[in-house]
C-alpha cells in the first residue's frame, strides 16, 4: 500500500501536491489519472418567464386576462418604489387564500407588464390575509445589470 500524505483542501494551499496525492489514488485503484474529467459547475442559462415569453408570442392581448385594477395597482406600486425604495404597500383581503390568489396573479403579471417585468416583493405580517407587498425592478433586468 503507496504511503499516502492526507491533504486538506480546505487548508492545503498546495495544488501540485494535492494533485499528486489524488493521481497516487487513482494509480491505486487502477484508474487513469489523464482520463479523469472534472466537473466546471455550469452557468445557468437564462430562462424567460413564462408569461413574458407568451407576451412575446402573443402579443398584448395576453394583458387582457388580468384585471385592470390590478394592473394598476402593480404599475402604481412600482412608481412608488421607484420614489421610495424601501416602501411597501399595505394590502388586507378578506382569507388568506384570496391574498394568496391575489398575489399569483400579481407575479403573473409583473412577468410580462409593458413597463416590466417587475419583481412581486413580500413581508410576512401575523395577519394572514394582510399582504405587504411592492413591485421593484427584477434583478438582472434593464440597467442594473
Amino acid at each position: 500500500m503507496a504511503n499516502l500524505k492526507k491533504v486538506d483542501p480546505l487548508t492545503d494551499d498546495d495544488d501540485e501536491t494535492a494533485r499528486r496525492e489524488l493521481d497516487t489514488v487513482f494509480r491505486a485503484l487502477g484508474v487513469d489519472p489523464a482520463k479523469m474529467v472534472t466537473a466546471k459547475r455550469a452557468v445557468a442559462a437564462k430562462v424567460e418567464p413564462v408569461m413574458a415569453g407568451l407576451r412575446r408570442i402573443l402579443g398584448d392581448e395576453v394583458l387582457d386576462i388580468f384585471p385592470r385594477p390590478l394592473m394598476e395597482a402593480v404599475d402604481r406600486s412600482y412608481q412608488i418604489w421607484l420614489a421610495n425604495p424601501d416602501s411597501y404597500l399595505p394590502t388586507q383581503y378578506d382569507t388568506e387564500q384570496e391574498k394568496k390568489d391575489s398575489l399569483h396573479v400579481m407575479r403573473a403579471y409583473a412577468e410580462c407588464a409593458p413597463d416590466g417585468p417587475y419583481t412581486i416583493r413580500t413581508l410576512s405580517d401575523e395577519n394572514p390575509a394582510l399582504l405587504i407587498w411592492r413591485a421593484q425592478t427584477r434583478r438582472g433586468s434593464r440597467d442594473d445589470g
